[in-house]
This record gives C-alpha cells, sequence and structure tokens, in this order.
C-alpha cells in the first residue's frame, strides 16, 4: 500500500509542476469541441458503458475514483471495499498500476491523451485485450481537473493477436527443437538466422559465429555450388532433396539433403531463402558400403569368362612368342608377330584396367561424361565373359550425348543389368539388346510404366529373351534383398543398388517382362550440355535414334 501511495505522490508532484503551453486563439476556438467530448465520457461513467467501450473510469488529479462503470469494476476492482474516492492505486492489483495506469497516466499529463494496449487479466482469471486512452481535462485551461481513462475490448483483436501468438509459439518451438537444420539466408548467401541445429551440425558454438557470414566461404566446398544453389532457387523458387557436400568449422565434410523455398515481398521480389538441411553422411557411407558389396558380388560373376579370357590372351602370347623365336631371320614376319604380342597384351591390361577401375572404392564424383564409352567399355567386357550361345546386338544413337553422372557408377548399373540378362539366357541361349538413343518430352510421358516429366533424357535400354519375369515377382523387382535366383547366386542387393544410384542420378528406371517373352529395362537420365547444365531441344519433339 505504501508503495502505490508513493507513486501517486509522485504523479502529483509532477503534475503540480507541470503547466501546459500558452495556447493561441486557434486553440482556443477548438475548447468547446474538447469541453463536450470529455463531457461526454463523464456522462458515461454514471451510465452503462458506450457499446464500443468495454470500461469507462474518471479520476480526479489526486488519482482518486470519481466514477466507473460496472465492466470497469468487474475487471480491475481488486478491493471490495473500494467506492467513489479510493485511490486508484489502493483499488487495482500493483502490476497492473504500475504497467498500465501509471503509465497511461504519466503520458496523458505530459501530452494530454495517451494511447495503450495491453493484455489485461481482471480479477476473475479472464484475459481481456484491451485498447485504452487516458485523456486529460483542465478546468481552467491549466490546472488538471480529472482523468477519463476509456478501454476498448477488442475481440476480434484479441482472437487475432492469439491466434498469432500461438503461432509464434509453435514456430519457435519447432525452430528451436527441430533435430533437422532450419536456416534463413538472402539471395546472395548471407546467414540471418539458424536453429540450435545447424550450429551444433557445422560445430559452432553460437549464432554469433555464422550470423551475418557468406556462406560460400564458411561451409561450401566449392563457392560455384553455392551459386549453382542460388541459380536454381531464382530460376523455380525452390530446391528438393538437392544433395550436396559442406564442411563443417573442424574442416570435416558432411553429405546433407537441402529442401528450400524462395520468400517474396509485397513487390514480388526474392528477399530471403529459407530451408531445411538434413545430414545423410551416415546413411550415405552405408549405401557406399552396399554399393562396395555389390561390385564385389557382381565382379565374382564375372571371374570365370575372365579366367577363360585370360587364358586365351596368354595362349595366344605365346604362341606369337614362338612364331617370333621361329621367324627370327625374317624381319617381316618377326615384325607382325611382334605387333600381334603388343595387341594381346594391350587387350589383357584393358581388362585388368577395366577391373581394377571397377572394384576400387573410389568416392563417387559427379562429372558431364559422355555416355556412348561406357556402354562400349561395359559391352567390350560381356564379350569377354558370356558364353558363345549368347548374341549381343548394339543400337547406338547416331550422335554423342552427354550426361551429368559419376562414370563408375553408370558402368556398374549397365553391368548389373547385362549380367543379370545373361543369367536369364545363360542355358537356352539367346540375344542381349543393348540400345541409346535421345528422347525429348514436351508434355508429361509415361514410358515402361514410368511416369516421366517434360525434359531432355538418353534412354538405355537392356533387352533379353529369356525366360521372363511373372508380375507377382516384377512388383518386387527393386526391393532390397529380393531374388528369384537360387540360394548362393545372388544377395538380391543389385537391381536395389541399381535403382538407388539411377534416382541419385535425378534419373529413372522402369521394367517391362512376361513369362516366357525375355525382360526389358530402360534407363531414362537427363541430358546435359558441355557445361553441365539441363538443356531441352524444342526443335525435337520426337525420339531420336534407332
Amino acid at each position: 500500500m505504501q508503495d502505490n501511495t508513493r507513486l501517486s505522490d509522485n504523479l502529483l508532484i509532477f503534475t503540480s509542476l507541470r503547466r501546459p503551453a500558452p495556447v493561441n486563439s486557434n486553440s482556443m476556438e477548438k475548447k468547446p469541441d474538447q469541453t463536450h467530448h470529455i463531457g461526454s465520457f463523464r456522462q458515461a461513467t454514471h451510465g452503462p458503458a458506450p457499446p464500443s467501450f468495454a470500461v469507462v473510469a474518471t479520476v480526479d488529479r489526486d488519482l482518486r475514483l470519481v466514477s466507473a462503470n460496472r465492466r470497469f469494476l468487474e475487471i480491475f476492482q481488486s478491493c471490495p471495499e473500494a467506492r467513489a474516492g479510493t485511490p486508484l492505486s489502493a483499488m487495482v492489483e500493483k502490476s497492473i498500476f504500475e504497467e498500465i495506469f501509471l503509465k497511461g497516466l504519466v503520458q496523458c499529463v505530459e501530452s494530454e491523451e495517451a494511447h495503450l494496449q495491453s493484455w489485461v487479466k481482471s480479477v476473475s482469471g479472464e484475459y481481456h485485450f484491451l485498447d485504452m486512452v487516458f485523456c486529460a481535462c483542465r478546468a481552467d485551461g491549466e490546472s488538471l481537473e480529472s482523468i477519463v481513462i476509456t478501454g476498448r475490448n477488442d475481440r476480434h483483436r484479441h482472437r487475432s493477436t492469439e491466434a498469432l501468438r500461438q503461432a509464434e509459439n509453435r514456430y519457435r518451438s519447432l525452430f528451436e527443437e527441430s533435430r533437422d537444420v532450419v536456416y534463413f539466408t538472402t539471395p546472395d548467401g548471407l546467414l540471418v538466422d539458424v536453429n540450435p541445429a545447424g550450429l551444433a551440425l557445422f560445430g559452432y558454438a553460437s549464432q554469433a559465429e555464422l550470423v551475418g557470414r557468406d556462406l560460400a566461404q564458411l561451409i561450401y566446398i566449392n563457392a560455384r555450388d553455392r551459386q549453382a544453389f542460388k541459380d536454381q532457387m531464382l530460376k523455380d523458387g525452390h530446391v528438393h532433396d538437392l544433395e550436396m557436400m559442406l564442411r563443417r568449422k573442424d574442416g570435416s565434410t558432411i553429405t546433407v539433403l537441402n529442401n528450400a523455398t524462395v520468400i517474396r515481398n509485397a513487390e514480388d521480389e526474392v528477399i530471403l531463402f529459407q530451408g531445411i538441411i538434413r545430414d545423410i553422411s551416415e546413411q550415405k557411407n552405408l549405401e557406399n558400403q552396399l554399393i562396395q558389396s555389390q561390385k564385389m558380388e557382381a565382379l565374382g560373376n564375372l571371374v570365370g569368362g575372365i579366367s577363360h579370357d585370360f587364358n586365351n590372351i596368354l595362349t595366344a602370347m605365346l604362341g606369337f612368342i614362338d612364331l617370333a623365336q621361329t621367324h627370327s631371320d625374317n624381319p617381316a614376319e618377326l615384325s607382325s608377330n611382334l605387333e600381334d604380342l603388343a595387341r594381346s597384351v594391350n587387350r589383357a591390361k584393358n581388362l585388368v584396367g577395366q577391373i581394377l577401375n571397377f572394384s576400387s572404392k573410389k568416392e563417387p564424383k559427379t562429372q558431364v561424361v559422355a555416355l556412348g564409352p561406357i556402354l562400349e567399355d561395359v559391352i567390350n567386357l560381356l564379350r569377354a565373359t558370356i558364353p558363345e550361345n549368347i548374341e549381343i546386338r548394339e543400337q547406338r544413337a547416331d550422335r554423342e550425348y552427354l550426361i551429368l553422372a559419376d562414370p563408375n557408377q553408370i558402368f556398374q548399373v549397365m553391368l548389373n543389368l547385362t549380367t543379370n540378362a545373361v543369367h536369364a539366357m545363360e542355358e537356352s541361349g539367346g540375344v542381349l539388346s543393348i540400345g541409346l538413343k535421345h528422347l525429348n518430352l514436351r508434355h508429361p510421358s509415361v514410358l515402361k510404366g514410368i511416369k516421366l516429366p517434360p525434359g531432355d533424357y538418353l534412354q538405355i535400354t537392356v533387352r533379353d529373351n529369356g525366360q521372363g519375369i511373372d508380375a507377382q515377382h516384377l512388383s518386387q523387382i527393386f526391393d532390397p534383398f529380393f531374388t528369384t535366383k537360387p540360394i548362393g547366386k545372388g544377395s538380391g542387393m543389385g537391381l536395389a543398388v541399381v535403382h538407388g544410384i539411377i534416382t541419385r542420378h535425378q534419373g529413372y528406371i522402369g521394367v517391362s517382362s512376361a513369362p516366357g517373352n525375355g525382360t526389358d529395362f530402360s534407363v531414362f537420365l537427363p541430358r546435359v550440355s558441355a557445361e553441365g547444365r539441363s538443356v531441352s531441344d524444342p526443335e525435337n519433339g520426337f525420339p531420336e535414334g534407332i
């Protein structure tokens, strides 16, 4: 009680010293309107509040209650004995008096009127959003006579503000507690905000180490990757599951998936990028281990044929050596035999090189590559290993096309698909057809049961005329560990790995088959320019190639 009285005394000392500036004739002319305005407030305090107000009250210059409507008392009266003449500080809870009334009263004395908005908890425990106005009334133009207090109960504002507050709390909770990185950057790459998960993932102790910094220099291994990300965001307005290699504070690298969208202002200008980053480093390590094991399995399937081919090469080499020794006195024959020997050595060298390159544990490296030479290497390896009762037929496009890919992984895809086809014809023999053609789609299309968006593709086909696959098994063919081969003949991971590789290259794979009619696999990979950008050739609306 003493604290509230002291606050009121301080206000009274202030008001006794405060005098408004002299008024001119223009302001004097407005006195009747002001008096009428104040009079209407006074009249309102003696009866029900006008519909637009929830609370109406008047206090004198000593901050004692003169009058108040019922709603004012219901919300603010904390003292049951309060009546006219009761100090406002004694009638209202201390926190409300200091935070609302005292602040409004001081501003009112300084500027004749004060306007405050605040949440108020009534004595019954209910919350109200009040739009409050404090008006000073001066009897003779100088001395303060009373202050009229009104409060509008803005129900619409109450609901919208409460909904906004709850939404902000939910967002903040999601932002702070998310296990994925949530971030906001400028289009040029300056970090605006990042959640605690982002600090932890990249190894920073506080936002001060990151906010306002250029991410292209800070976390990107190659600044050109940040520029490519920016270009795609400005072009499409978003990125989806963009796989990226980023750098932590300690210099170590992580693999992440980035999903982001742009934020625009009222003029439709892009002002921010907002996104979510998920660390998939452990998943990538497991995938690489799986790919490596599948490589070894595929290589094991070729060992028999490779051994046979090496025996043939060594036999030929020994034969050429014998001929060279026999014709040592004939320079022309000797030179011819040595040339044949050199070709056999190079053939063996190339075969070993292919095997070592395929079986190595090199990190996947995406680059612009021509697809034709990769298929040629696979076909050359197959010719050295497949049974004589299987014929290979090639169908090539009439020009060379480029893709953005890891050539070793594409080699693995083709080797897996072709060896599966060979296995399907081992007993009966048949024809293995391998095709490559250009395909430009102007509209969404369905090919080989796959929905393809518009774009420029290279289509690879691998077709056999083996026993085929029934519909029940066909629906499970890309499932991990699913296989129709006898125990010990396959792990069931080959096609699952193939599907994963094609998906990571933004490609598609489909299959059609029926018992007795063979199997047809089709792989669709996006065509790119020599600079690695996606291309679309509007002049070629139909398939090109054989």
